[in-house]
């Protein structure tokens, strides 16, 4: 249920079915948290099959890559959130 409702509110930032290149600065933390704990669910669920739990972590994999190419385009929006430089450090 999580991930369908972290996938609503990421969709509101999309006008179509395309990634963003960018949000406004004052949303990219949030943006940039709602994905990463999409990606992050997509790993830990429980009791699916192990094609399931593939897919989930291609899933999260593909989730994680656009997170860094986001933080590749957008450097500003990374550096000014200290937790958020943290975090895509760890991505990596």
């Amino acid at each position: 249920q999580s991930i369908k409702y972290y996938g609503i509110f990421l969709d509101s930032y999309h006008s179509d079915s395309k990634s963003t290149d960018q949000v406004e600065r004052d949303h990219a933390s949030a943006y940039l948290q709602a994905k990463l704990n999409r990606a992050r669910l997509r790993t830990k669920m429980m009791g699916i099959s192990v094609d399931q739990q593939i897919e989930g972590n291609k899933l999260a994999l593909d989730e994680y890559e656009e997170i860094l190419e986001y933080g590749q385009r957008n450097p500003e929006v990374v550096e000014a959130d200290v937790n958020m430089s943290t975090e895509m450090r760890l991505c990596a």
